[in-house]
């Protein structure tokens, strides 16, 4: 509506998801949203409209917490915030947001290729004691703390260590690796500085995205619950203050103080993922 009333009531379609709006006397606020949707964020070329969202490039928001005050109080379906590969300065929280059914909002970032390859003899399964590895001569240095991903595993594993012509991951693979096996190295191209995730918020699902701020990288608030998957954090830490978070296919390096903490009442799960911290010993 061009001259709308306060408290009138309207029903947002752009393109890819269909919102009911109110207006507050200045903005339109989002209410409850209809059916599951998706929307993208764009640094370089988005812009931070109620009518962008719906695709990449310059049909994208520009911010990323633009996108998520753009998921109503009230989600009737799956939400996916899908953000492109650039470096967001910005503290994301994330509170308020309560699904209608079992639905959750998830933040996504996006995966760039580093390497491919294939493996140049067996490798290693790895065991509860042994860790597996691959082996491509001449190719595996410069590697470590990025994530590998082999056709047979069907999974991404974080790289712990490498030499020259293997690298070993922060676990085990579901099968040996033979000899001529295709394998990508993928690091991450999605970076933000922070999140916060409010008291009370739960169903929040975090994929592939670098947070680099210092002190608290992600916050978890009392009550709230999340899962970090292929996430990497640096300079800070990933604090659970009396909440659940699971931490699975993770890297986390911080510099002195904690690389993971949790309050008394917390619940941490950790899989497949690694942990390190360079200003303790």
């Amino acid at each position: 509506p061009v001259a709308p009333a306060t408290y009138q009531l309207f029903l947002h379609t752009p393109t890819g998801r269909k919102v009911l709006m109110q207006y507050d006397g200045s903005n339109w606020m989002p209410i409850i949203s209809l059916g599951a949707f998706q929307v993208y964020v764009d640094a370089t070329d988005g812009t931070d409209s109620i009518n962008q969202g719906g695709a990449v490039d310059s049909d994208a928001f520009a911010t990323v917490q633009y996108a998520v005050n753009q998921v109503p109080p009230l989600y009737g379906g799956t939400v996916t915030i899908s953000v492109n590969a650039e470096t967001y300065n910005e503290t994301v929280t994330i509170r308020g947001k309560v699904p209608t059914g079992s639905y959750t909002l998830i933040l996504e970032g996006t995966l760039v290729e580093d390497q491919s390859g294939t493996s140049s003899a067996n490798g290693v399964k790895g065991t509860g004691a042994i860790q597996g590895n691959v082996t491509d001569l001449g190719n595996m240095a410069g590697h470590a703390d990025k994530l590998i991903y082999l056709d047979s595993d069907g999974d991404y594993r974080i790289i712990d260590t490498v030499g020259a012509n293997w690298a070993a991951i922060a676990s085990t693979f579901t099968s040996q690796p033979l000899s001529g096996e295709n394998y990508i190295i993928y690091d991450w191209g999605t970076e933000i500085s922070k999140l916060l995730i409010s008291p009370g918020q739960e169903n929040v699902a975090i994929y592939d995205i670098h947070f680099y701020g210092s002190g608290n990288s992600i916050t978890g608030s009392a009550y709230s619950n999340m899962t970090l998957y292929r996430c990497k954090t640096t300079n800070g830490d990933v604090r659970a203050n009396n909440c659940n978070i699971n931490i699975w296919y993770c890297y986390s390096q911080a510099n002195g103080g904690t690389t993971i903490w949790a309050s008394v009442l917390a619940k941490i799960s950790i899989i497949r993922s690694k942990a390190i911290n360079e200003g303790n010993t």
